[in-house]
Formats: structure tokens, C-alpha cells, sequence
């Protein structure tokens, strides 16, 4: 969720990342060039909400 400025997407060599919505599994260390795509829980804004929300309820304590 951006708070500051409108969200534009996510980035990769300076173009918008197009979304995945049927993202394989990465193996990370044997992919030398993990996908450039966005799978659809990094753009959702209530999954966004409720990340804020638990950060904000962590560094309260």
C-alpha cells in the first residue's frame, strides 16, 4: 500500500512487471534469473492492509 504517492507497480528494467497469476514455485540458488513477474498477493491491498497493520501492532510493542 503506498501511502505517500499513487502506486504504479512493480518494476523491472524500467518497465512494469506483468502479474503471474499462476506463479510456479522458484527453486532460489538454481535459477540464475528468477521471473520478473508480480504474482497476485504482492498487489493485493488487503493483504497490504493487514501487513501495515501488523507492523504497526510489532513496533508498538
Amino acid at each position: 500500500m503506498c501511502r505517500a504517492a499513487p502506486c504504479s507497480g512493480h518494476l523491472e528494467d524500467n518497465d512494469i512487471s506483468p502479474l503471474d497469476a499462476n506463479p510456479e514455485p522458484i527453486d532460489f540458488g538454481t535459477e540464475p534469473n528468477p521471473p520478473a513477474t508480480v504474482v497476485p498477493h504482492a498487489v493485493d491491498p488487503e493483504s497490504a492492509r493487514r501487513l501495515w497493520e501488523l507492523s504497526e501492532q510489532l513496533l508498538a510493542r
